[in-house]
């Protein structure tokens, strides 16, 4: 196998594993934990789970419609 390739499965299990623990944390949703730290470590593991969410765009003011 080569790294790249061995790159790529590393990278595709800590995607699954990110999507399966926020899973779990819809399903239990830390009860003893505050809202503000709910949201931030659901932040987080969404990140992970979902990369091509977080990818940064540059927005010109060419792409914007007025009305």
């Amino acid at each position: 196998m080569t790294p790249q390739k061995s790159k790529l499965y590393i990278q595709a299990m800590e995607r699954l594993k990110a999507r399966e623990r926020l899973y779990l944390m819809d399903a239990l949703q830390y009860p003893t934990m505050q809202h503000r730290d709910k949201k931030t470590k659901h932040k987080q593991v969404y990140k992970a789970a979902y990369p091509e969410n977080f990818d940064s765009r540059i927005v010109k003011t060419t792409d914007l419609e007025l009305f």
